[in-house]
């Protein structure tokens, strides 16, 4: 059943309903401030670097995520540190599609659960999942009962951006036995 949100901005499809619509999701209780704020934070860097302060014009509907987040790489390059421009680039991304999706199908997120996309059918669970998320855990098929889980990209020092999905309420014993199993997975350089 399609919520019905009240309001011009939210329906417009520029980045500024993009912006209404992070916070939007998160006064409804679709989503979790813990997950949303960082969506809507690196929303409006991506857009400021490419647009500049009046960005919210910008037509999200027609944009080429690719082309735009190029721009917007080359653009913050030497500005900021290579880690946070993938993180940002990431979360764009889950940001603009959760508002496309929301647009397209006028169906919120669903709290504590990854957007379904368009072609989605009830099968078998699926063993990973790739960036085209909303930022919130996975579907109910994907997880134990009530556990719900949160993706948290982390930055390496290489560049590349590591997920952790971890449960929203991690225990300090079970953060300390992963950090331990996580030591294990250590592969040193030869020679150093």
């Amino acid at each position: 059943m399609s919520e019905m949100v009240s309001g011009p901005a939210i329906q417009s499809g520029t980045a500024a309903g993009l912006m209404e619509f992070t916070k939007w999701v998160v006064a409804k209780g679709y989503g979790t401030a813990a997950a949303w704020t960082p969506l809507r934070s690196a929303a409006r860097q991506v857009f400021v670097t490419v647009d500049g302060p009046e960005f919210g014009d910008v037509d999200v509907r027609e944009l080429d995520l690719d082309n735009y987040l190029e721009r917007y790489q080359t653009k913050a390059r030497g500005h900021i540190k290579t880690e946070s421009i993938h993180s940002y680039k990431s979360r764009f991304t889950r940001a603009v599609e959760a508002y496309r999706h929301f647009l397209d199908t006028g169906q919120p997120p669903r709290a504590g659960t990854r957007r379904a996309s368009s072609d989605a059918r009830p099968s078998a669970p699926k063993k990973s999942r790739t960036s085209t998320t909303s930022g919130v855990a996975p579907t109910s098929d994907e997880q134990a009962p009530g556990a719900r889980l949160i993706d948290y990209p982390f930055p390496l020092r290489s560049g590349q951006i590591a997920l952790l999905r971890l449960p929203v309420r991690l225990e300090r014993a079970d953060a300390e036995r992963m950090a331990a199993f996580v030591e294990t997975l250590v592969v040193e350089p030869p020679g150093g």
